[in-house]
């Protein structure tokens, strides 16, 4: 596709610094200060702030945002696309997203409605309605819906490929 008439681009990936504020912004964690020192890189997993704050030199940078191609110190800050299979582990696997999924899990404890719950998520996460096969596939996965299967499904929300892309 080449965007000859620019009615519409071509979806990409989002940035690696965005990729991880949107997961803290879904779970209402991100924390908005405008200003202060340079964060360690090492606090990564655990720091709220947004990324734009953290150190970032040849010798220091946050492993989850080189996985998402973070821009390059050493090259003038040029930014590289990638998808690689390390990009969907540390979407899985990383503490980071485990506990913003646990968070947006623990918000949704007093709803019953298995049916409410998906399309709020949808809505929160994807900015759009699920479709009947996915509210169907996602009914099937939360039954019986237990908190640690709840917890499991925002993790899946996160890992879904319209979170990470810009369309």
């Amino acid at each position: 596709v080449d965007n000859v008439y620019q009615w519409r681009w071509s979806p990409r990936r989002l940035e690696a610094e965005s990729v991880r504020d949107m997961v803290l912004d879904v779970a209402g964690n991100l924390d908005r200060r405008l200003g202060g020192v340079d964060i360690d890189c090492a606090q990564g997993e655990n720091v709220l702030r947004r990324s734009l704050y953290f150190r970032h030199a040849p010798e220091k940078q946050m492993e989850f945002l080189l996985l998402f191609d973070a821009a390059a110190p050493t090259q003038c800050y040029e930014r590289r696309d990638s998808v690689m299979p390390q990009q969907a582990l540390a979407m899985m696997n990383s503490e980071l997203t485990q506990s913003r999924a646990a968070a947006l899990a623990a918000q949704t404890t007093g709803e019953k409605d298995d049916t409410a719950l998906i399309c709020a998520a949808f809505i929160r996460l994807l900015i759009r309605e699920p479709s009947p096969e996915e509210l169907a596939a996602c009914l099937d996965f939360l039954k019986p819906a237990t908190p640690k299967l709840r917890e499991m499904f925002f993790l899946m929300m996160l890992n879904h490929h319209e979170f990470l892309t810009l369309r």
